[in-house]
C-alpha cells in the first residue's frame, strides 16, 4: 500500500466500515 495522505487514509479505512462511501460521496460533490 502506497503511502497517501493522512486524509485520503482515512478514507479507504472508513470505506471499509461504510462511512468513507459518505464522505467520497460529499467530497465528489464538493469538487464538482
Amino acid at each position: 500500500m502506497a503511502t497517501d495522505t493522512p486524509r485520503r487514509t482515512a478514507l479507504i479505512t472508513g470505506a471499509s466500515g461504510g462511512i468513507g462511501a459518505e464522505l467520497a460521496r460529499v467530497l465528489a460533490a464538493n469538487d464538482h
